[in-house]
């Protein structure tokens, strides 16, 4: 691999190299989040496993802790605009374009806002989801959401870290 090109998959020429890097000149490397391989599919895993949880929140009837009304009937339409959202956004990531790390922010917020919300009613005494793969779930989601938010404001600001391939 010629220089030219590792220089322009890290997104930095020769001579702006840091001098501390150790790894050697043929070794490509991804700058940040813009590559559309890491993008996507860290959105499809967060995407996948935040409706995987909505699964388990119907067989939990999550609605009672949300105190909706109407029961598993009025659940499953509201989960309906959820899940287009959801895979909407997915869509967008995975066309790419210039909004696309925006709408990675949006998938990570959604995953967030899910954490946090079950933190806050299991603070509050709901206990109902505590099978292993119900909080396997709800980690996986955190883990997924924050590295989402984490490589995707980094992206934004300009400094994503070199990611070896």
């Amino acid at each position: 691999m010629t220089s030219e090109v590792v220089a322009e998959v890290r997104g930095t020429s020769d001579d702006r190299r840091d001098p501390a890097d150790s790894r050697p000149d043929d070794a490509p490397r991804i700058s940040h989040i813009s590559d559309p391989r890491l993008r996507r599919w860290l959105c499809l895993l967060n995407v996948t496993v935040l409706i995987t949880h909505q699964i388990d929140a119907a067989y939990w009837h999550e609605w009672e802790m949300f105190r909706i009304p109407g029961g598993n009937q009025v659940n499953l339409l509201l989960n309906l605009p959820i899940v287009v959202f959801v895979l909407h956004a997915y869509a967008r990531v995975d066309r790419g374009g210039t909004d696309a790390d925006a709408w990675t922010i949006v998938v990570a917020s959604l995953g967030a806002l899910t954490v946090m919300l079950h933190a806050a009613f299991f603070a509050a005494g709901h206990h109902e989801s505590v099978q292993p793969v119900s909080i396997a779930l709800l980690v996986a989601t955190a883990v997924l959401s924050t590295a989402q938010a984490v490589l995707g404001s980094r992206t934004r600001a300009g400094k994503g870290p070199d990611v070896a391939v």
